[in-house]
């Protein structure tokens, strides 16, 4: 009875985290066309840099103390559960002003010698954006650590919702967005949702003061390596813009062009992200005396997460014109070859997400954020060094995606190689297994016997 209800709730959990993605990023769709159709491409490659540096940061301040809290909660009793929201709420707030204070002072020095660029207010305006996300960021750390994914689909939801709606009230008054106008919205609506979160008490506010020394030290001694492995592994994916960006012969507008097939990967990492964050509080609790079944629940999520990819990549390299325009246009009519090319190379990458991306969740799980951040450190090397030749060498946007998936598939090897160096046994992806899981997966209702699988 209790392994019964234990696999239903690990269905249900995959539902709710699916469904809070996927209404998350068909929000997010419709708001990447809003803006996309009423702004021009240099405003729109601004904003998108914008929102890189933004991410970035934010990664940062995540990585310090959400993957411990999420973990430490996951397996914690409830007096240590809430010394751990309590501790990561504290820190979450020292980390802000922290990086507030060094980019404000960055600011205030750029101004003094005049100069002005998009990065201006990423500087001025990511200190109020910080502060603006706390509680909403605590929320989702809460929300995931206890596996309420219903609840982390609300956030998301309510999140996504504000941006959308006071975009579109904007437009029923203006024609164009401005950058400081996005800007402006993007703050507006993360502190909304930090408001309602406060209100409904999911941020954790109230066990504020029951963080201890010892659990903050325990969250930072985690957190050193997390920080650098969330850093890392979104450098990996928004050091192409910023290169971009600051290439003198490009510049925002080529961002525009190369972030328009690059939303295709955002739609998709939605899906997998739904996997990944029920799979990490999972795995960690099968890491104990369980290795057969850490390593059977990890093959079937990364089994199930790349057959779901091939046929919606299969539709993307058979109709990439029909997607590019929906995406980008009139504005990108003249860019459509270049995008084309590049939907070509990021379809191949987008099957080797899975591998890459649950090959971190597990040695996360194992409590060996050092390796993975050796292992994404590698990866952003190779992705920096293919990058400089592309950009400044070839001047090419094409081969700038095709560095992304040479050093993805090098990750994938590495990561597999570290899990194994640290259970001291010799795993590859079973092909039998597989195979259940693929002949389960073609016949409707068959989600009880992969779970048999997976135990078995």
């Amino acid at each position: 009875m209790i392994s019964r209800w234990t696999q239903n709730k690990n269905i249900s959990s995959n539902i709710h985290s699916l469904l809070g993605n996927g209404i998350q990023a068909a929000l997010g769709f419709i708001t990447f066309l809003v803006v996309v159709r009423f702004t021009d491409k240099l405003v729109f490659g601004n904003w998108v840099i914008f929102i890189t540096v933004a991410t970035l940061m934010d990664m940062l301040r995540l990585g310090l103390t959400g993957t411990a809290t999420i973990r430490m909660i996951s397996v914690g009793q409830k007096n240590d559960r809430y010394n751990s929201i309590g501790a990561s709420y504290q820190l979450s707030l020292v980390s802000s002003f922290l990086i507030s204070s060094v980019f404000l002072l960055i600011y205030f020095v750029m101004i003094t010698m005049g100069l002005n660029t998009t990065y201006s207010y990423v500087f001025l305006f990511y200190p109020i954006l910080a502060f603006s996300n706390i509680p909403f960021n605590q929320s989702t750390i809460i929300a995931q650590g206890k596996c309420l994914f219903l609840r982390l689909a609300v956030i998301k939801a309510i999140n996504s919702m504000a941006i959308l709606i006071l975009l579109l009230l904007y437009l029923f008054f203006n024609e164009k967005f401005e950058l400081e106008v996005l800007v402006y919205v993007y703050i507006f609506a993360n502190a909304i949702t930090s408001l309602i979160v406060i209100i409904k008490k999911w941020d954790g506010l109230f066990h504020f003061f029951s963080g201890t020394p010892k659990t903050r030290k325990q969250i930072l001694n985690f957190g050193k390596y997390s920080t650098l492995s969330y850093i890392s592994s979104n450098l990996l994916k928004s050091s192409d813009a910023i290169l971009l960006g600051l290439a003198p012969f490009m510049g925002a507008e080529y961002v525009a062009i190369y972030a328009i097939p690059f939303k295709f990967v955002e739609m998709i990492e939605v899906v997998l992200r739904s996997f990944a964050t029920t799979a990490f509080p999972t795995l960690s609790k099968l890491i104990k005396n369980q290795i057969h079944k850490f390593y059977a629940h990890l093959q079937t999520y990364i089994v199930i997460t790349t057959l779901l990819f091939i046929p919606i990549v299969i539709v993307f390299i058979l109709f990439p014109d029909l997607f590019l325009s929906i995406l980008g246009g009139d504005n990108y009519v003249q860019d459509i070859q270049v995008q084309k090319n590049i939907l070509y190379i990021i379809s191949v990458y987008i099957l080797f997400l899975p591998l890459d991306r649950f090959t971190g969740v597990a040695l996360f799980a194992l409590d060996k954020a050092k390796l993975n951040f050796l292992k994404i450190m590698f990866m952003l090397c190779l992705n920096l060094i293919f990058d400089f030749i592309a950009i400044y060498l070839f001047k090419s946007l094409e081969l700038v995606a095709f560095a992304t998936l040479f050093f993805t598939i090098f990750g994938v090897i590495l990561g597999w190689v570290y899990i194994n160096q640290v259970l001291s046994v010799e795993y590859g992806i079973n092909i039998k297994r597989s195979k259940n899981i693929l002949k389960q997966l073609l016949q409707l209702g068959q989600w009880k016997k992969i779970k048999e699988e997976i135990i078995h």
